[in-house]
């Protein structure tokens, strides 16, 4: 239930009426997807709160997971064979992880401001290194688990420069053939907005949009009308409904 992490941030714009007590933290509201007609599934990473297993962070493990998770929703009784996937930050980070798989039932993706080279736009950034989102809400807060946790703490020291470890790390952009609707953020630079771009730019879909919006990024994604044009998206490639999306291809915010 993501409503609580809203309720403590009042300055982040998602109001009570915007998200239900279902939504779980930056991903889609059942209270609106389901009466639409979706299924949603939310899964915890391996190895954290009480799954099996060993965690890790934006991993190839992690993909490969996610894979499996999309193949069992393809083929549920409950299921019309075709799986979408969105959210924002971390939920986008993965979709861009396992896109790059092609999982056959895959059929849509919806990356909301998510990063896709970990090392390069966020451990350091032009070479840099971040000394506030990383060490203190990854490195310091990767989750609780009854197992292990991947040390990130004592990765990022013996990693200093970019190698094969953080090219573990980065989505391989140029695999995924998905269609796909990409929302960046102008406010999210030191974050996600260059892996965003870089994203929509690089992925060999053939059917790909991006906007780029200047506000609060959670307020952005459960705001009604985006909702709705994201329902438009889903509703062609998922259930074959409705024509392709009418808006350009990419669309910026400019502020003044």
């Amino acid at each position: 239930n993501g409503r609580p992490i809203f309720d403590a941030n009042p300055g982040c714009g998602v109001t009570q009426e915007m998200v239900s007590k279902y939504a779980t933290f930056e991903g889609p509201d059942p209270a609106y997807w389901v009466p639409r007609g979706y299924a949603v599934v939310n899964a915890d990473i391996r190895g954290l709160w009480w799954s099996g297993g060993d965690a890790t962070f934006v991993s190839p493990e992690e993909a490969e997971d996610f894979y499996d998770l999309i193949e069992w929703a393809g083929v549920q009784a409950w299921s019309g064979g075709k799986v979408g996937l969105s959210g924002v930050s971390y939920l986008a980070v993965t979709q861009w992880r396992v896109a790059a798989l092609r999982p056959p039932h895959l059929a849509a993706i919806n990356p909301w401001e998510g990063w896709t080279d970990t090392y390069r736009e966020l451990v350091r950034h032009g070479g840099i290194p971040d000394t506030w989102f990383w060490w203190n809400c990854i490195v310091d807060a990767w989750g609780n688990s009854s197992t292990r946790i991947e040390d990130l703490r004592k990765e990022t020291v013996e990693h200093p420069l970019f190698d094969s470890f953080w090219e573990s790390k980065r989505a391989d952009l140029e695999e995924i053939v998905t269609p796909a609707f990409v929302v960046a953020c102008w406010a999210d630079q030191g974050l996600h907005l260059r892996g965003t771009v870089e994203g929509f730019r690089r992925i060999s879909s053939k059917d790909k949009w991006l906007l780029v919006h200047g506000r609060k990024k959670w307020a952005h994604y459960y705001t009604p009308a985006h909702v709705a044009q994201l329902n438009v998206f889903f509703d062609h490639f998922l259930k074959g409904q409705g024509a392709r999306p009418p808006w350009a291809k990419a669309r910026l915010e400019v502020r003044e």
